[in-house]
Order: C-alpha cells, then structure tokens, then sequence
C-alpha cells in the first residue's frame, strides 16, 4: 500500500496462477473461501481511513522446473515464509480477533451451512 511518501507491505501469498489468484481476490464474497475476501475488507479499510492511498501488486516468481509436484510446493512455501519473516505484512500476521468478532464469524458459518444443508434436505 501507498500512502503519501510511505509504502506498507499488506500481504504475502503464493499461486500456481496469478491470474485465478486476483480473480479470487476482486470477486464477490464466497463462503467457501471466506479467507479470499480479506483484500476486499482491507481495502474498504484503507480506503475509509486513508483516502488517497493505492494499493500496488507485486510478484516474484520461482523457478521450480524440474522439480517434482512436492519439491516445487516446499520451495514455494520455503520462499513465501521467507518473505513474510522479511517484510511482517500486515494480513499475513493478524491479531487473534476480539471474541465478539469470533462469536459473530461462527453464527455466519452456522447461518450459511443450516441455510445449505436446509436447502439439500429439503430437496
């Protein structure tokens, strides 16, 4: 993120396809995939509190040719730990949230799977 002078490192993350990747992360709220929509939340975020600030993408890819399917996740996960203890992005090392947010999180779960298995059952 940008804000005036300053740059913050908002998040790491790893991708077999940067293009699925950002598409997850623009689109639509799915709960099955609560954890996509965190770049949405944080920009609604930014954008209140720091009106004026940008958010910039940047990437770094790893070359895994010739390594087998596991090597290739191990180096991958390796790099992106490295990166995260490097530069402490903000959404990668969130605070345990309050146990108001927490209560509030697992009735939505429990209202979105009655609300699924309802619909199944009812079928």
């Amino acid at each position: 993120m940008r804000y005036e002078q300053a740059g913050y490192k908002i998040y790491i993350g790893q991708t077999n396809s940067l293009q699925n990747r950002i598409l997850n992360y623009i689109s639509e709220f799915q709960p099955h995939a609560p954890n996509d929509y965190k770049l949405r939340v944080f920009e609604a975020f930014m954008i209140e509190l720091l009106p004026g600030a940008t958010l910039d993408l940047n990437f770094r890819e790893v070359d895994c040719r010739g390594l087998e399917e596991r090597e290739a996740k191990a180096r991958l996960t390796a790099v992106e730990g490295e990166a995260i203890q490097k530069f402490d992005p903000l959404l990668n090392n969130l605070k345990r949230p309050t146990e108001e947010a927490r209560e509030e999180l697992k009735k939505a779960f429990g209202l979105y799977y009655r609300s699924a298995f309802e619909s199944k059952l009812r079928t």
